[in-house]
C-alpha cells in the first residue's frame, strides 16, 4: 500500500485495520481482524455484519483474499464506509482474484467473482448511469481510484515496452491472462466531495 502524507489528513494518525489478516504478522499501527481467532488476531467479527469500531476510528482498510467468500458485498462496503475517516487520499486497498480466471472460478470456497467493472457499483451517481433504480437506496459512495490487473507469469513477455501497447489491452479478453485484482478506492464522506467527483468522472467507469 501506497500512501503520501498530506498536510491536514488526520486519518493518518488513525489505525489501519487488516480485514481477514489470517496468519499475516501483526504491524505497528495496525488492527489485525478475522472471523477465526488467533495468536496474532486482535478483535474477532464477522466482516458480512456490524464492524466493531466507532465511525470515522478507521484511517485505512485492507483486505486480502476475502472478498470473494463473502455472500453479499455490500454490508462489507457499507461498514468500511462507516468507519473510515474523512481523507484525500486513497483509504482502502482490496486484493482479490480476478474473476475471469482459474484462481477466480476454480476454488470452490469463492462464493462469487469479480471484475474490475463489478466495482463501478460503488461510485456515485451508477444508479443513474446505467438507469437502474435498484441502486438508488446506495449512500456509502467510494471513488474507484485505480485497479491493478496482475497478469499470469506465462504472459509476463507481454509488457516488454516494444510490443505492451499492441497486446496488453487485448490480454482481458484471454481466459487466465490475469490472476489478481488489487483494488484501491477512496470513501467519499461529505456531500461536497461526491457533487466534485460526479463532475469529474463518470460513474459506470472504473480505472484500470
Amino acid at each position: 500500500t501506497i500512501r503520501t502524507l498530506q498536510k491536514g489528513d488526520s486519518s493518518l494518525a488513525r489505525p489501519h485495520l487488516e480485514i481477514g489478516a489470517g496468519r499475516v504478522l501483526r504491524k505497528q499501527g495496525c488492527i489485525n481482524a478475522d472471523i477465526f481467532p488467533g495468536p496474532n488476531i486482535d478483535v474477532v467479527f464477522d466482516a458480512t455484519k456490524s464492524w466493531p469500531f466507532k465511525g470515522g476510528a478507521i484511517g485505512f482498510i485492507s483486505s486480502s483474499h476475502v472478498l470473494e467468500h463473502l455472500p453479499s458485498p455490500y454490508v462489507f462496503f457499507k461498514e468500511a464506509h462507516r468507519v473510515l475517516a474523512h481523507s484525500p487520499l486513497a483509504n482502502m486497498e482490496v486484493r482479490l482474484p480476478y474473476g475471469a480466471s482459474d484462481a477466480g472460478m476454480g476454488d470452490i470456497t469463492h462464493i462469487r467473482s469479480y471484475l474490475p467493472v463489478s466495482f463501478a457499483c460503488f461510485q456515485p451517481g451508477y444508479n443513474d448511469a446505467i438507469n437502474n433504480p435498484q441502486h438508488d437506496d446506495w449512500q456509502a459512495p467510494f471513488s474507484v481510484m485505480a485497479i491493478h490487473l496482475v497478469p499470469d507469469r506465462a504472459f509476463h513477455w507481454c509488457f516488454l515496452p516494444v510490443i505492451r501497447n499492441l497486446l496488453v489491452p487485448y490480454l482481458r479478453f484471454l481466459w487466465g491472462a490475469f490472476t489478481e485484482m488489487i483494488v484501491v478506492m477512496r470513501a467519499l464522506k461529505t456531500p461536497e466531495e461526491i457533487d466534485r467527483w460526479k463532475q469529474t468522472y463518470k460513474a459506470n467507469e472504473v480505472p484500470i
